[in-house]
């Protein structure tokens, strides 16, 4: 998925670090736990879409529960082909080519990809919008020349961006009206794919399992057994452990504003572009979104980051949503209801 490239020497961090705690340590102890269901734990995690991704089920056949898996696994990596702008011939950066040339036919897994991040472009007021591919552009050449970009490069830029821009019509069919517009499918993919994964779970009768993709965008589905939710440690590098989340049917996101990040003229930027400003972020702020889905998690993600959303919002988007907002700058803000447990650096309002 789209950031800064990885050839350029920068200070890399993981987002953030959920480490999974089972709720008994009698079951953590004893491998292929079988509860009074016949239910057995099965565990494996593999590199895919740059990343880890990690895939814990409950099942009362594992051998079944592995040919599961290796379908899971299958899915993830035929994602990757489809959404990755790192491959040349992924069917992403075919239509990024293709911009300014008119429809485009795409197939129906792509349509509905950018039919759902389309709606959260206007959900998020335009701070989470995929085609934000310009600016990444700008901002990559930016951190390898350690120099600000120009304005009329930076207007240049911004001008290409805008959901709006990307046309979807009937028989799947696809159009970047600019050219020189490009989709830039970092934002979202690894939640859109644990979304997938998690229905391909439930296609098969699985309701207990924990979709952990890159540490950052993870799916809970029920909880397991003996347990009343699943456990993880939230923690960002370098500081100190938030606390443990319980959390059951939801899906979190995990964002820092500086969990890439580069220097110029000696003051730090992350990774986060700001598609309205055509900035990056150079503020620390880190975020966790909890929500129905992982897509509209790390949408949101973004959102919460970019634009600190007030206290209430009208959307039905954001009324299932919890946040927590951490800032040095400003206030840190916490949903009444976070399931967070022993936060020890809670700036209440």
């Amino acid at each position: 998925m789209t950031s800064i490239p990885k050839r350029l020497k920068m200070k890399k961090r993981q987002v953030a670090i959920f480490a999974f705690f089972t709720a008994l340590r009698a079951l953590a102890a004893l491998p292929g736990v079988v509860d009074a269901n016949h239910l057995q734990r099965t565990r494996e995690a593999r590199y895919v879409m740059g990343t880890i991704l990690e895939i814990t089920l409950y099942y009362h056949d594992v051998r079944q529960a592995r040919q599961i898996l290796e379908e899971a696994f299958s899915l993830a990596q035929r994602l990757d082909s489809l959404l990755s702008n790192y491959k040349s011939e992924s069917e992403i950066n075919r239509l990024n080519r293709k911009a300014g040339t008119g429809p485009v036919k795409i197939s129906a897994e792509l349509y509905g990809f950018l039919e759902l991040a389309k709606s959260l472009a206007r959900n998020t007021d335009g701070a989470f919008d995929i085609t934000v591919g310009p600016l990444m552009e700008l901002w990559q050449k930016a951190s390898k020349q350690r120099r600000f970009p120009s304005e009329p490069s930076t207007k240049a830029a911004q001008s290409l961006v805008g959901s709006t821009g990307l046309i979807l019509y009937l028989e799947h069919k696809a159009e970047l009206r600019k050219r020189g517009m490009s989709i830039d499918t970092g934002g979202i993919g690894k939640g859109y794919a644990v979304d997938r994964i998690a229905d391909l779970l439930k296609s098969h009768g699985i309701t207990r399992a924990l979709v952990n993709f890159g540490h950052s965008s993870i799916r809970a589905m029920g909880t397991p057994p003996h347990a009343l939710a699943w456990r993880l440690l939230l923690q960002f590098p370098g500081d100190e452990p938030l606390g443990i989340l319980e959390v059951k049917d939801q899906a979190l996101s995990a964002s820092s504003s500086l969990g890439k990040s580069f220097e110029i003229e000696g003051k730090t930027y992350g990774h986060l572009i700001d598609p309205k400003l055509g900035t990056a972020v150079s503020k620390k702020i880190q975020a966790v979104v909890l929500s129905q889905t992982a897509s509209v998690a790390e949408a949101l993600s973004k959102y919460v980051i970019l634009r600190n959303p007030p206290e209430e919002r009208d959307q039905d988007l954001w009324s299932p949503v919890k946040i927590l907002r951490l800032s040095k700058d400003e206030k840190n803000r916490r949903s009444e209801g976070f399931p967070l447990l022993n936060l020890s650096r809670d700036k209440q309002n």
